[in-house]
């Protein structure tokens, strides 16, 4: 178990690194702004994946892994109460299970963080792979939730920009990764310069989310996806929304076309 601690300054700064400035929709200023929202400062719901990173001990039982070759594959939340702009949970750590993949092992961790009187606020799941790590996991792991795009256009297209210096503020939020702003390290890992942070991404589209949602009165109890390509500060994201009441289906792609968020779901 862990205290995880965060002020009004810390969520703020997390709705600004992931593009909550308000340019694109001047309510989101409630989200950076202590004043401007009719109960204070709002929190956006994917702030609990940042709260909700695995704790330090999670992997222990795993031996001594190799982590050069760690990639954010998947990500998932579960919301049980709004998590304020300023607090303290302590949170629990948990593997749920370990796959043997070709080429590497998929290791799917599951975060419970608790309030006052022990009452669950969240769970933060997190699918991990690492490239070239084999013959630690079990072949066959639990079945997927099927998921499929419905067979007619999206009901919405939301146009976001990234900035070139978005991962570099969004590092700011805890995941200093060298990947994300270290160009040498980048191009060690296979790739041109460095790339956005996963859950950057998937803050953008949790923006794009909760938007729909409220704008008919909904609102955001959890929301999944799944890590299918990278993005690069400053590229462009398109988050294409299927709305069905409360529930959402969602892809995220970029200016080229490239999926870059896919399985998406939110309800």
């Amino acid at each position: 178990m862990e205290r995880r601690t965060w002020t009004s300054k810390d969520s703020a700064l997390y709705a600004l690194a992931v593009g909550a400035s308000g340019l694109d929709n001047a309510t989101e200023l409630a989200y950076s702004t202590e004043d401007l929202g009719a109960d204070g400062q709002r929190v956006l719901p994917s702030f609990a994946a940042v709260v909700g990173r695995r704790t330090a001990d999670a992997w222990d039982g795993l031996g001594d892994l190799d982590k050069r070759g760690l990639v954010h594959g998947e990500q998932a939340l579960r919301l049980y109460a709004p998590l304020p702009a300023a607090g303290t949970v302590d949170v629990q750590s948990k593997v749920l299970e370990v796959l043997d993949k070709r080429t590497g092992t998929l290791i799917r961790t599951r975060t419970t963080g608790f309030g006052r009187g022990g009452k669950a606020l969240f769970e933060a799941d997190s699918g991990t792979f690492l490239r070239g790590v084999t013959g630690i996991g079990d072949a066959q792991g639990a079945a997927s939730e099927p998921w499929s795009l419905p067979e007619r256009d999206p009901d919405v297209n939301m146009r976001q920009h990234t900035h070139p210096e978005q991962a570099l503020l969004y590092r700011l939020t805890g995941d200093m990764n060298p990947l994300h702003a270290d160009p040498e390290v980048a191009r060690r890992a296979g790739f041109p310069g460095p790339i956005l942070h996963g859950l950057c991404t998937y803050g953008f589209a949790c923006r794009a989310v909760v938007a729909q949602l409220e704008s008919g009165g909904g609102k955001l109890n959890g929301m999944s996806a799944r890590f299918s390509a990278p993005v690069y500060p400053g590229d462009a994201l398109i988050t294409r929304i299927w709305l069905d009441g409360n529930d959402v289906t969602f892809v995220v792609d970029d200016d080229d076309g490239r999926r870059v968020l896919d399985r998406g779901r939110a309800w």
